[in-house]
């Protein structure tokens, strides 16, 4: 009891009126709290003040709340921002979203992704509110240069195919291109099944691979045989600096694992790895899609006990 009202009044202090909506739980507390006094010697002192202070503590923060919605607000970009935000609702629930990119959705997608901007001046409609906005702009963030870095390759290449592009070929900016790229063979490990693979390094000797940040452990790689109307999404498992220099690689694909095996050993792949470092996105990114999962998950033990 004493751990749960620090955390709670820890919380109020730094989310304030945020936490509002679990006043319940300390609610169900106070029950606890009477049995325990009514029947044992558990609650002393110390617990009893706790508890007031907490309860008070919440109590001013939901009168402060309720005066606040109940003042009327006709102007100022507070109540604008507040506006446009009604006005665009998600489209979808952000924790149905796949943290990895989707061929149609997000890299030959025609309208621009559906982002909402972070709150400067005001606060949050809620929780949810500030999850969604976080999580979209955190994933549009990483993948955005890899939709950069495909188009402009595949701008690239047709300039080159038609002429138009004389002398040597544009660095590309956001992503790093590896051609003629073979699956040799799965990989048991205790993480899963993973893919060897090999590409083409007679372009890349001017690579020192110990050394360099090219397809690093985490790395996102996007894998196409077909000019990029289908991919298949894998990140880098196991790099040796060695094999490298053969251009060879471990792999675990991320997307179609079940198709992957049903794959002729003769087909080729283009290669492009996204200059956004990924493994720093993806624990964040599901960490998001989870923070309700743990919240709930915190509820239903206290209602236990």
């Amino acid at each position: 009891m004493q751990d749960f009202l620090l955390v709670y009044r820890h919380l109020l202090t730094q989310f304030n009126e945020g936490v509002l909506p679990l006043r319940h739980l300390l609610v169900i507390l106070q029950y606890v709290v009477n049995d325990l006094r009514t029947n044992t010697n558990v609650v002393d002192d110390e617990i009893e003040t706790a508890m007031a202070d907490v309860s008070q503590r919440a109590d001013e923060l939901e009168q402060q709340g309720r005066e606040r919605r109940d003042q009327p607000q006709t102007d100022g970009p507070a109540f604008e921002g507040a506006r446009r935000r009604a006005n665009r609702p998600p489209p979808n629930d952000f924790r149905q979203v796949s943290i990895f990119p989707d061929v149609r959705a997000d890299i030959h997608a025609t309208a621009e992704p559906f982002l909402r901007k972070i709150v400067i001046k005001g606060a949050y409609d809620d929780t949810e509110h500030y999850l969604d906005v976080q999580f979209r702009l955190l994933r549009e963030d990483f993948i955005r240069p890899l939709r950069n870095g495909i188009r402009e390759y595949m701008a690239v290449r047709d300039e080159d195919d038609r002429g138009r592009v004389p002398g040597r070929r544009r660095k590309l900016t956001d992503v790093r291109v590896y051609h003629d790229v073979a699956i040799l063979n799965p990989v048991c490990t205790p993480g899963g099944i993973q893919h060897r693979i090999r590409f083409d390094v007679s372009r890349l000797g001017h690579v020192r691979w110990r050394y360099s940040k090219r397809l690093i452990y985490g790395s996102l790689v996007c894998l196409s045989s077909d000019d990029f109307a289908s991919i298949r999404i894998a990140s880098v498992a196991h790099r040796d600096p060695e094999h490298l220099q053969d251009g060879e690689l471990v792999i675990q694909f991320e997307t179609d694992t079940e198709q992957i095996r049903l794959l002729p050993p003769t087909e080729r792949f283009l290669m492009v790895e996204t200059s956004a470092y990924f493994e720093a996105y993806r624990h964040v990114l599901l960490a998001l899609q989870v923070f309700s999962f743990y919240e709930r998950t915190s509820e239903t033990f206290l209602l236990s006990c």
